[in-house]
């Protein structure tokens, strides 16, 4: 299993309703929530800790980070101002999610890439899983 990924604009903490976001964004998001849904139905206490509205890159996790980034950054530079008003008024930033399966991974972003990222003026958050060569398949627990 090589590395998934996932990339995406969030935007959090925007009160009860996301339509509110949608609205400034003037677009939809891929997903959103709101604090206090359930979110996992075999646990009926289960709920949502934070508001999240988010817009994801639309590229297979399978996919290096750099398309990723690519991809979304698409998405979002016809945005600019709107990206600025929504990060006025509520929490913003590109969050990367990698699963790592490998002893050392890597990955590179050009300057090309991150220019276009801070022109944004939005903060890029990776959480990043290095899971390991034995958690790759379940025959190995």
């Amino acid at each position: 299993m090589g590395t998934r990924t996932h990339v995406y604009f969030g935007v959090f903490d925007f009160g009860g309703d996301p339509g509110k976001v949608s609205t400034l964004m003037d677009m939809e998001p891929t997903v959103a929530w709101v604090k206090g849904e359930h979110h996992i139905p075999a646990f009926p206490n289960a709920r949502r800790t934070h508001s999240r509205w988010a817009l994801s890159s639309g590229v297979d996790e399978k996919e290096p980070v750099e398309a990723h980034l690519a991809a979304l950054l698409e998405r979002l530079q016809t945005r600019r101002a709107q990206i600025t008003e929504v990060a006025r008024l509520f929490p913003t930033q590109i969050v990367v999610a990698q699963y790592f399966y490998e002893v050392n991974p890597q990955f590179c972003m050009g300057a090309d890439l991150l220019q276009r990222f801070a022109d944004l003026g939005l903060p890029i958050y990776f959480d990043q899983y290095c899971l390991g060569q034995e958690e790759e398949s379940p025959s190995a627990v």
